[in-house]
Parts: C-alpha cells; sequence; structure tokens
C-alpha cells in the first residue's frame, strides 16, 4: 500500500512551527523581539531576503551559519505576519496593522 506524500502546503506549516532547523534570527524595531526562519524559504520566496542570506549568490555554503538580520523600520507584529504568510499563505494580523503590512511587503 502507497502512502500519500504530505503536501507542499503541509511541509511549510510544519516547518513554519519548528524553530530547531531555524537558522535565522529575525529581529524587528520594537521591542527588541525576533523570530526564527528558515534562510532557504525566505530566501525562494524574497528577493530580498535572498540577496540578503546570499550576497555572493551561492546557495550552497559550506557548514551551517545562523544569520541575524535586523529590520529596524518594521514592527514584530508585521514581521510575524509577513513570515507566516510566506510559510503557510495566509497570515492573522488585526485591521489596524494592515497598512504597515501592505508597507512592508513592497519592501520585501
Amino acid at each position: 500500500m502507497e502512502r500519500e506524500r504530505p503536501s507542499r502546503q503541509f511541509f511549510l506549516r510544519n516547518l513554519y512551527t519548528d524553530e530547531e532547523l531555524a537558522d535565522v534570527k529575525l529581529s524587528s524595531g520594537d521591542s527588541g523581539s525576533y523570530m526564527w526562519a528558515h534562510k532557504l524559504i525566505l530566501a525562494q520566496q524574497s528577493p530580498v531576503f535572498k540577496r540578503n542570506l546570499y550576497p555572493t549568490g551561492w546557495m550552497f555554503e559550506c557548514g551551517s551559519r545562523m544569520h541575524d538580520l535586523w529590520y529596524p523600520d518594521v514592527k514584530s507584529v508585521v514581521m510575524c505576519a509577513l513570515v507566516e504568510f510566506i510559510y503557510t499563505g495566509q497570515f492573522h494580523l488585526e485591521l489596524k496593522w494592515i497598512h504597515l503590512l501592505i508597507e512592508a511587503s513592497i519592501f520585501f
């Protein structure tokens, strides 16, 4: 009997909540908060993340390197929604923050 393969969405949702394999620390401008992510996922979905995480264009670096990215003009609630959307295709955000998410999405 052949098992069904998990969908891409299932895989990314699980990866989104799994900090153990994360190799990027995203810090936002407010309250010193941060979140963990995976550089390959971010770089694949955003040319800005790709440029910041792979400046030489070489995708397969030797060894594992943790990256710290700081975005002082992005609120943490907006960064969380943006990363959630990159991984899941959905986001949860209060209406009062939507205009900031739109601004951030133009940048990323």
